[in-house]
């Protein structure tokens, strides 16, 4: 049996993980006293962008992968768990050499997720940033099985030059 206000405390510290940008794996701090935080699932990732967690199940969470921020990575994407990330599911395979930068569960949806992917690559300093086409916002209706690229009005590298993306669902 869990201590109350550990989902709480767990989502809290995802969110504080996904603000510094995890480097290695995903990490369990739900033990507050804790001195270590216990390695779960993903240690061979870099780059951990964003993590979400579901709002009806704590134990269903969803990581966006940058990956590598110096290199084509072929670990980009976005990974999903059911057992509070001890493992994971690739649920999103990056197939520009994007990586994912947000991840989201639609409010009051389990099945519903958002992603965003940004096409870069830090080159040296004269190339300086390559970024590319693979910019878009990713949906998944039916809990990352299937996934489709948005559009319809939204801006894209091809005619704005777009490079960046960020997104909050609302309800």
């Amino acid at each position: 049996s869990q201590a109350p206000g550990t989902d709480e405390l767990r989502r809290q510290i995802a969110a504080d993980a996904a603000r510094i940008m995890v480097e290695e794996g995903v990490r369990d701090f739900h033990a507050a006293k804790r001195k270590a935080a216990t390695r779960l699932g993903l240690p061979e990732v870099t780059g951990i962008a964003d993590i979400a967690i579901d709002n009806r199940d704590a134990n269903h969470v969803a990581v966006a992968v940058r990956g590598d921020r110096f290199a084509d990575d072929p670990r980009r994407g976005v990974y999903g768990s059911t057992d509070g990330g001890r493992t994971f599911t690739r649920l999103l395979a990056s197939e520009s050499g994007a990586g994912m930068t947000r991840v989201q569960f639609a409010p009051g949806s389990s099945t519903t997720i958002y992603a965003v992917a940004r096409q870069s690559r830090l080159a040296d300093w004269f190339e300086g940033e390559l970024a590319g086409t693979g910019t878009a916002i990713h949906l998944s209706e039916d809990a990352g099985r299937t996934w489709r690229v948005l559009g319809g009005g939204l801006p894209s590298f091809e005619a704005d030059g777009l490079t960046r993306l960020d997104l909050v669902v609302a309800p």
